[in-house]
């Protein structure tokens, strides 16, 4: 062996040596979002929606949460535990040809769990019958869910006939528009929420067509043309956020969407502004102040929900730690805080005027009148 190539395959082995070195097992490609269980969800679904309340109630940061008192009253009324629901999906089917409409819920449960656990109200006293030869409680006259547990970890709740439509669905999978499309979302959200419009396009365009709008409001005859799905996703983890996604036709489309968004927004805007000009003759400097201000306010929120195109969508996506978006979340919580100073302050006032009313007069005696 001639020295070159001695000293090649020298060079060759540290190479090979210092690439194995600097290698390590841990190193690995991000874990797969997780995928949502659509088995149970039928081919006439329109609408769904996902919630993940054991990964939200078992946060640290949710931690300020009444998480007691919420496993106590989820024990009493359903002999469940909302911190140990990994997940819960509603459905709600809409048959194109009749547009009668029913919903089930998919509950997935982090322990095992057995049927005669579960409260009478939560089965909606309901007698007991088979399905799929395993105990069912099924409703009998239409007033109540009928409740059927597939598997010690699963609570399946829905109208009997739906029920048997979705034990079908999942021996014998049919594909519809949404188990394509959950099937391809990723169930990381907190809380999610899909709308499919294709499979009722035809019966809500006749239902629109059948309403007598406004001449302002006739543009919206043309929705059930334009918008294809619609998405919303909300976090409570991590940063509190929520986004609304709206998917139209095309491009062409949602360029029609934004228009009709924005003049919508632009109406909601004049109409509480025109209800605000009737106050414009106050007098009184500092009620003419706050009305100002309430203007000005009105103007700045309604703009925090004007629609982004991108593309074939139309998104709007709000963040808990926006300053404007904790002013417009707390104002329920002062209204609900001055009604209820105003009501105590209303019952002390009457209290006292009941207790004076009620007041024995205090007896005088009656001086003798002169020559008596």
């Amino acid at each position: 062996m001639s020295r070159n190539n001695a000293a090649g395959i020298v060079w060759m082995t540290i190479l090979c040596v210092s690439l194995l070195s600097s290698w390590s097992p841990a190193q690995s490609l991000p874990a797969a979002p997780p995928k949502l269980d659509v088995s149970y969800v039928t081919p006439d679904v329109v609408f769904a929606a996902v919630a993940h309340p054991r990964r939200v109630l078992t946060a640290p940061e949710m931690d300020v949460l009444p998480i007691e008192v919420i496993a106590a009253f989820g024990i009493k009324k359903w002999g469940i535990d909302p911190a140990g629901v990994d997940e819960v999906l509603f459905i709600a089917e809409v048959h194109s040809e009749t547009a009668e409409s029913s919903g089930a819920f998919v509950i997935r449960l982090a322990k095992p769990c057995s049927l005669a656990q579960l409260r009478p109200a939560f089965k909606g006293r309901t007698p007991e019958s088979q399905l799929d030869g395993k105990p069912c409680y099924r409703d009998t006259d239409g007033k109540a869910l009928s409740v059927f547990m597939p598997n010690d970890r699963t609570v399946l709740s829905a109208p009997y006939e739906m029920l048997e439509r979705m034990i079908a669905q999942q021996a014998k999978p049919v594909e519809g528009p949404m188990t394509r499309l959950l099937g391809d979302m990723d169930a990381s959200d907190d809380l999610f929420a899909v709308f499919v419009m294709d499979r009722i396009r035809s019966v809500t365009r006749e239902a629109m067509a059948a309403i007598p709008w406004p001449p302002e409001f006739e543009p919206v005859r043309r929705l059930p043309d334009l918008v294809t799905t619609v998405d919303v996703n909300v976090n409570f983890l991590g940063g509190a956020r929520a986004l609304v996604s709206v998917r139209a036709k095309d491009e062409v489309a949602a360029a029609e969407l934004e228009t009709m968004a924005n003049r919508a927004l632009q109406m909601l805007e004049e109409n509480v502004l025109s209800k605000s000009a009737e106050g414009s003759a106050i007098v009184d400097p500092a009620e003419h102040a706050l009305a100002a201000y309430v203007d000005r306010m009105t103007r700045r929120m309604i703009r925090k929900f004007q629609p982004v195109r991108k593309g074939d969508r139309l998104v709007v996506s709000v963040r808990a730690d926006d300053p404007d978006i904790r002013f417009l979340v707390s104002i329920p919580f002062w209204i609900q805080t001055k009604t209820t100073v105003q009501r105590v302050l209303d019952t002390t006032n009457k209290s006292t005027m009941r207790r004076s009313v009620e007041q024995p007069v205090a007896h005088r005696e009656v001086e003798p009148q002169d020559g008596r």
